[in-house]
Parts: structure tokens; sequence; C-alpha cells
């Protein structure tokens, strides 16, 4: 006699699902280079809620500053203070998969059918995953409104003038009104020619008062080109990086990693600073069992640089999964998943980018 009919399919799922939890939030995590980097380096925060993100940025130089003699007067001039980048709206992402009692049926046991449950669940994710990973290194404009501001809604292959009369207004402060929010640009005519003339001139200008890029995602083409040039001289990698499937090379103090799934020809290669400090350890699915991420490193920031917000969950995680659900009229039952990611940035000024411009992707 088949032991499926004893099968509590809700109760089954429910009863995984706390172990669950960890494992796909710490999968969602790693899914971008990008956002593995902030979770290392600490370039995070979990908010416990609120409508908006406020970052503070400097972007005029102060006028009460200098150096005196010996009871010499001087003047104090009001000045206008630090400016808040606001980023306004939590994106809401979710992820489902469902199950029909016929499939449970067509796999007798129960561990059958946590496999099962497993298989769907990993369908869903790897979709997700793929968009988050896309909406990360976009520019909004062929995005709905819901999703998350990419990096390309921020940084711009442009010149500081372009960018001035381009006059885009990331986190709310006007471009064309604030030099110190504009990011640096370089362009190359072929990678074998200027290419790492290139990356080291956007290197220096993202750099300044103890801080430079701290991770470069590039093309995949540009990244063989990389690897050819600098092959016989060096190979150096962040192992970490490399540890969570990442492949990579060092440039100066950072780890460049390609991203062939959103970039690839493109030729475009973001020079990002994060706020973080990269700490030994990185992340694992334990860290994920705790309230808040609380035995991770967080706010370890300076400023100066892009940082991910998740907006804490009922569960007092930054992913929330469900309990099963059957809808009305129908032998199945559905599982929803939800997170709230926000990318922020506090210095513009620290970010760069490079590519051909209108020369082709050649070496």
């Amino acid at each position: 006699m088949s032991n499926t009919v004893s099968i509590d399919l809700v109760g089954v799922v429910a009863a995984t699902l706390p172990k669950i939890n960890p494992k796909v939030t710490y999968d969602i995590m790693r899914a971008h280079p990008l956002m593995l980097h902030c979770l290392r380096g600490g370039a995070f925060t979990v908010e416990d809620g609120g409508t908006e993100m406020r970052c503070a940025v400097v972007l005029e130089d102060s006028v009460n500053t200098g150096a005196i003699a010996k009871f010499e007067s001087f003047s104090v001039t009001p000045e206008n203070t630090l400016e808040q980048a606001r980023y306004q709206g939590w994106p809401k992402y979710r992820f489902s998969w469902t199950m029909d009692q016929q499939e449970v049926d067509e796999n007798s046991g129960k561990s059958r059918v946590i496999r099962l449950a497993e298989s769907k669940q990993n369908q869903a994710l790897h979709t997700f995953l793929a968009g988050i990973s896309a909406d990360l290194m976009a520019d909004g404009t062929n995005l709905p409104a819901k999703r998350l501001d990419g990096l390309e809604t921020f940084i711009e292959f442009a010149t500081d003038a372009q960018q001035a009369a381009n006059a885009r207004t990331p986190g709310g402060l006007s471009k064309a009104t604030y030099a110190n929010w504009r990011n640096q640009y370089g362009e190359m005519t072929r990678f074998g020619v200027d290419g790492l003339d290139t990356w080291n001139t956007v290197y220096r200008a993202c750099s300044g008062q103890g801080k430079h890029p701290d991770i470069a995602i590039i093309d995949d083409v540009v990244y063989g080109f990389y690897e050819k040039e600098i092959a016989p001289k060096q190979r150096l990698f962040d192992t970490q990086m490399a540890d969570y499937g990442y492949e990579n090379m060092m440039f100066k103090e950072l780890p460049v990693v390609y991203d062939a799934d959103n970039l690839s020809g493109s030729g475009k290669c973001f020079f990002l600073t994060t706020t973080g400090q990269t700490v030994k350890g990185g992340i694992s699915p334990e860290m994920f069992t705790l309230p808040g991420l609380n035995d991770a490193p967080q706010n370890m920031g300076d400023g100066f640089g892009f940082q991910l917000h998740f907006l804490r969950q009922s569960n007092q995680k930054v992913l929330r999964i469900d309990a099963p659900r059957k809808p009305v009229n129908q032998d199945a039952f559905v599982v929803n998943g939800y997170m709230n990611p926000l990318l922020a940035c506090s210095s513009l000024k620290r970010q760069g980018c490079t590519d051909f411009g209108a020369n082709s992707v050649l070496y």
C-alpha cells in the first residue's frame, strides 16, 4: 500500500521552511558579485522600517577651515552643510513555487516529496536570482519603477561635462549642480594600447582620503583582454571571491570580476567603492539563522560608496518565506518568498567606469 496517502503535503513543507530560509538567503546573497562583496565587507544595513533611506554626502568643500597665527582673529561664514541623498520606496521582490497533489502521489515517500519540493524551489530561485542580478546592473530606464535602481542609475559612461548636461538626479541630487556628485569616466581605444592606462587614471581619480575602489565588475570580453595582458606577469586573485564561485584577478588592491550575463560584449567596466571594509570569514548559511544578521559586520562604512539596505521582514530576517497555502478549488499549494533590497550610494565621486566609447571592443 502506498504511503503517500498519509503525507501532509502542507505540513511537510511548512516544517522544512525554517531550515530552507537560511540556505535560500545565502544563495541570494551570493548571486551577484556586488551583493556578495557588500555582504562580506559589512557594506549593508537591515532597517526596521521607514519608507526611504537617507545617506549623508559631502557635495561642497567647507570655507571654514584654515591655519591661523597666535591671537589672530578669524571669521566664520554660514554655509551649506551636509546634503542627504534620499532613496525612496522599498522595491519588493518575490518568488513562488507550486506543487500539485498528483505530483506528490507520483513521488511516493516523504523523502521524494521533499526532493521534489527542493527541485521546484530551485527552479523558482534560479530565475529570481537572475532577475535581481540583472536589476543590479541596469539603468532603470527600461525597468518598471517597482524594481531597484541599478548601477547605471548612478554611474554614467560619460564625461564630467556630459554628466552635467544630462542633469540626472540619483538620490534626488542634481549632477548638474554638484560636481562631486558626478562619477569618474575613462574611454579606451583598444585595451592592449591604452586599457591599463585608462584603468589607472580612473582608479586614481576615484581614490583619496584613504579610500579607493575595492571591486571591479567588468565585461567578460574585457576580462579576457586583461587576462591576456597580465597572465604572464601575475596570477594573484581574491581567494574568498573564488571560493564563492567567481573567477577573478587582482588589479592593484581590488578583485576584478566579470559579469557575462549582463555585460558581455558591452566593453563596460565598473570600478566601485563600497562603504564596507572587507573582513575575513565571508558569509555562510549559518549567519542568516540569526535575526538581523547580527553575527556579521554591519555599518562599518565611512560614507564613501555604495551600500545595500534590506527591510527587516516580519520573521526578523531579510528574507521571508510564507507557509504553504492552498488556493481555493485547486488540488495544489503555493509557497511565496519576499525580500526588500535597496542599493544606495553616498559618494559618486568615488565611483568610476570605463568603456570603448564609439570604438569597437578590441584588444
